[in-house]
């Protein structure tokens, strides 16, 4: 019983008994925060992509996920889907070729109509695209909260504890 009272007597805002976030490591070149994220999100994209039926090519990711209004994610390399090749560089989704009688032709080949094809085919992408980018980006948000809370608990704990320990020991409970 005595323990348990000063415990409770013991108890001070965590700032002031040492609880901290652990450093994650959040600022790289490539991607500018959290890069523990590139290779999990990637297996995530390189997989819904396959889901779909697309075939890909030097696929790379890019994100910046600290909750500000310039937050993004996108990712740029070549896209094949069974109708058409599509080249995504900076941000920029441009259809390279699509398939007329089960060949892929170059855009720039192709008539008038078969181009108005390409057209619709490149909006449907992009709005693919725009969606994967979208929930790429959330899964991302989740994994970040996971990982800092992981932190607090393993090291704010963990240095919470040895301080309670210390300051029972002072005392002469334990």
């Amino acid at each position: 019983m005595e323990l348990i009272k000063t415990i409770k007597t013991e108890i001070k805002p965590l700032s002031k008994i040492g609880f901290k976030i652990v450093d994650l490591d959040c600022k790289n070149s490539e991607n500018e925060d959290f890069p523990f994220l590139s290779e999990s999100l990637e297996e995530l994209l390189k997989g819904k992509l396959e889901e779909k039926g697309f075939k890909f090519e030097d696929l790379k990711v890019y994100y910046n996920l600290s909750y500000s209004q310039g937050d993004h994610f996108y990712f740029e390399g070549e896209i094949t889907t069974k109708n058409a090749i599509f080249i995504l560089k900076n941000k920029n989704i441009d259809i390279s070729q699509i398939k007329i009688n089960k060949k892929y032709a170059y855009i720039e080949d192709l008539n008038q109509k078969q181009q108005l094809k390409g057209d619709i085919l490149l909006k449907e992408f992009e709005d693919i695209y725009h969606s994967l980018c979208n929930e790429l980006k959330q899964i991302g948000y989740k994994e970040i909260e996971y990982q800092l809370e992981e932190s607090i608990l393993k090291a704010g704990f963990k240095d919470f504890l040895e301080t309670l320990i210390i300051k029972l020991k002072k005392k002469r409970v334990l």
